[in-house]
């Protein structure tokens, strides 16, 4: 009865599951169609020149496509501005919380339940994580006014057209893309662009813009090979514990001693003669002595 109820259970996820694909792909297909969003204007340049500015890069797309540019942003190698910006975070957050244990402590004095110096400890701590954010925006200030490196860009068009106009140039076969074939005038700076459709801007991951195509294939490369020699290495065990368990129960195979049937229980595993495996004598397992 279990079983056959396990197995309707895993037919019917089996079967939610694929409606619910299917009905995704259908929904995300009617919602593309009748929701407008900036990406639908909007290109991502993979890699730029370190010294890009918007107004060069909104020059050279208004050449190119015959259409006007409304915007360009710039993405900046700013992954430890970002990281800075949450660990001051945590310490407002426990700044927050102090402040409200020192309001709850001087609700508690007005009523004679309070004590002075759980208050006066609280606001030592306050003032010590006071410290510690103006610490943290000092070292956040450094690190904001020193030039920062552009790593990507996203280029809006004023219509829809310029963004159609722009994707269609740069699609290029491989042999032109990689080639010595690649137009000049798709070139900037006399570097190659790779061009895509920009994602929602709620879905980009602004501290892994770093990280290039060439570093995330190396760090899969490097994550599979791990998981790769974890996976041979259970496997090495498997056949080493196999290759035990044969010797052993070969070892186990040799007959049983004359009068092993008459002894009992106790005598059986007196016996000092049996190998290291041990032996299996009348439904008994005799261990080493």
């Amino acid at each position: 009865m279990y079983a056959y109820i396990d197995v309707i259970g895993v037919a019917f996820f089996v079967m939610a599951w694929l409606w619910l694909r299917k009905f995704e792909a259908k929904e995300s297909r009617v919602l593309n169609r009748s929701t407008v969003t900036a990406s639908d204007y909007t290109i991502r340049l993979m890699s730029v020149p370190e010294d890009t500015t918007e107004k060069e890069l909104a020059m050279h797309f208004a050449e190119l496509t015959g259409e006007a540019v409304a915007a360009v942003h710039l993405a900046f190698n700013n992954a430890k501005e970002i990281d800075m910006y949450e660990q001051r975070g945590k310490v407002r957050q426990k700044r927050y919380k102090c402040v409200q244990r020192i309001r709850y402590e001087k609700t508690m004095m007005k009523e004679n339940k309070g004590k002075r110096k759980r208050l006066r400890k609280l606001m030592r701590e306050r003032e010590d994580i006071t410290v510690l954010v103006r610490d943290k925006d000092e070292k956040r200030s450094k690190v904001i006014n020193q030039n920062q490196k552009a790593i990507q860009a996203f280029v809006t068009f004023e219509t829809e057209a310029g963004f159609v106009e722009a994707i269609s140039q740069y699609q290029l076969n491989w042999f032109r893309k990689n080639g010595c074939c690649y137009p000049e005038k798709l070139k900037f700076k006399d570097k190659q662009l790779q061009v895509e459709q920009a994602p929602e801007l709620s879905t980009i991951i602004w501290e892994n813009l770093e990280y290039s195509s060439k570093g995330r294939f190396f760090c899969k490369c490097l994550t599979n090979s791990v998981a790769l020699l974890a996976i041979l290495f259970s496997v090495l065990l498997t056949f080493l514990a196999l290759d035990f368990k044969s010797k052993v129960l070969e070892n186990a195979s040799m007959p049983c001693p004359d009068g092993c049937f008459d002894l009992d229980t106790e005598e059986k595993v007196n016996v000092t003669y049996f190998s290291i495996s041990g032996l299996f004598c009348n439904s008994y397992y005799l261990p080493l002595c």
